[in-house]
């Protein structure tokens, strides 16, 4: 029985990720944020796939605009700009530390401009979830495709599918989590 609420809770989560839209660079708000406004938002966004309290915080923006690695806020509003580097950050922020994101980014914004670079990462997250929530729920013999022969795409492939690979991994910890005071007995 406990293996098919697994199991159901899997499958649940799996079709959140297949369902999951990280907003395009169309899609964000055209008029200037506060502080408070754009914490909100990365949080309503990104909530579904990530579970943290913390998420984003003014502390954690105030430090990305202080290490340059988003531009300072305008009379301390926000830009549509700074909503999608943080949306990133605060994505990859889940498999690297900000001195790698800081280089992935430039990286990216030396091939491609920023609308365009955003919105490429956008639709490689989305369709990372889909791929490994369709495995997660209902599994099958496919593998993850990984096109290596656009160079401007390695890369931005490469760190979706460790980002969609760790939500999905941290996922099923949590769903199969022993509970406090059982001890496996294979020690």
């Amino acid at each position: 029985m406990e293996q098919d609420a697994r199991r159901e809770a899997l499958e649940a989560f799996s079709e959140t990720l297949g369902n999951f839209h990280l907003p395009t660079w169309e899609e964000l708000p055209d008029f200037e944020l506060y502080m408070d406004q754009v914490t909100t938002l990365v949080k309503r966004y990104l909530e579904p796939i990530i579970e943290e309290k913390n998420l984003l915080t003014a502390a954690m923006v105030n430090n990305y605009v202080k290490h340059k690695i988003i531009p300072a806020p305008v009379k301390k509003k926000y830009t549509k700009e700074h909503l999608a580097f943080l949306l990133t950050i605060t994505l990859l922020k889940q498999i690297f530390p900000l001195p790698e994101i800081r280089d992935a980014l430039l990286y990216q914004l030396r091939i491609q401009e920023k609308r365009l670079a955003y919105n490429s990462f956008c639709q490689m997250v989305e369709q990372g979830l889909q791929e490994v929530g369709q495995q997660a729920g209902q599994p099958t013999k496919t593998t993850l495709a990984f096109d290596g022969s656009k160079p401007e795409t390695i890369l931005l492939r490469s760190i979706t599918l460790s980002l969609v690979m760790k939500i999905l991994s941290e996922k099923i910890i949590e769903i199969n989590a022993v509970t406090k005071g059982e001890v496996s007995n294979e020690q």
